[in-house]
């Protein structure tokens, strides 16, 4: 049976596409060793770390997604900025307390509460917004032989909140002395993760695009996404290289577009379908 090692980047929606991925790694029993993955990356490699299949992730993300448009999460500001709050969020308008609440719900389901718990040895970034520094979280941290800064002690769903607190969208997560932010930041292809797990080949999975030509001068603000795009599309280039595998499936620009889900994940799967790649995993 191959095995292989597992790196889901950031992307927001659009990583709902690495579940048609994970699909075809099942239907090839292609076995995953370790995996780690970046903001909503990190939520798909949870659910593959504590045994869900393809098409219960996707049962699961759908839900998630469904809640997220019924509620209007993303597009309400939290009371906790009104000035009569005593508690007040930093880094977003979004409270990501919302957000590591519902993934509670979602994992008691299936007896999970720490990231010690999963099944399949998983490491998920997060930055340091008051340092700078990555902070990794991982569920098997006697064989993980990075000199990251490593967190264990922590509940998955703190976990992935603080590896998708998007500045300006989702507020920071505070734990312990750090005030973390999305691990995309400094690493949103997580490939270096994993080879503090094991040796085994990496296959990283990405949903870029390539950068929109902007057709009028920009403004300050235009210039600065333009900017942030340019650099993290060509850091998770260099990143991906450093796996012995690459997959991007290019989804277009649906980052958060809630409720495109189902269209993407079917989209992915026709996609992923005409890939020669497996073939050569298959074999290796």
């Amino acid at each position: 049976m191959p095995i292989i090692n597992l790196a889901l980047s950031g992307g927001g929606l659009k990583s709902f596409s690495q579940v048609a991925v994970i699909k075809k790694l099942e239907e090839l029993d292609i076995k995953i060793n370790a995996i780690a993955g970046t903001s909503m990356g990190a939520l798909i490699a949870s659910l593959v770390a504590i045994g869900l299949d393809a098409s219960a992730i996707e049962t699961e993300l759908l839900k998630l997604e469904a809640i997220f448009d019924k509620e209007k999460y993303l597009l309400k500001p939290s009371s906790k900025h009104l000035p009569f709050t005593q508690e007040k969020l930093v880094g977003g308008y979004v409270d990501g307390e919302i957000i590591e609440n519902i993934l509670d719900t979602l994992f008691d389901k299936y007896d999970i509460k720490y990231i010690k718990d999963v099944k399949i040895p998983l490491a998920i970034p997060s930055v340091d917004l008051k340092s700078g520094k990555l902070i990794v979280f991982v569920s098997h941290p006697e064989i993980y032989t990075s000199i990251d800064t490593v967190e264990t002690n922590i509940k998955l769903s703190k976990a992935i909140r603080a590896s998708a607190s998007i500045p300006m969208v989702i507020s920071s997560c505070p734990f312990k002395d750090y005030l973390l932010i999305d691990g995309g930041i400094k690493l949103n292809v997580p490939v270096p993760l994993l080879r503090s797990y094991s040796t085994h080949k990496i296959l990283a999975i990405t949903a870029k695009d390539e950068v929109e030509t902007l057709s009028d001068t920009p403004g300050i603000v235009t210039t600065i996404n333009q900017v942030y795009k340019i650099m993290s599309t060509e850091f998770d280039i260099y990143l991906s290289k450093e796996a012995e595998y690459q997959i991007n499936i290019p989804v277009g620009r649906k980052q958060l577009s809630i409720g495109e889900g189902k269209h993407i994940i079917t989209k992915s799967t026709e996609y992923v379908e005409s890939l020669n790649i497996f073939d050569k995993l298959k074999s290796d």
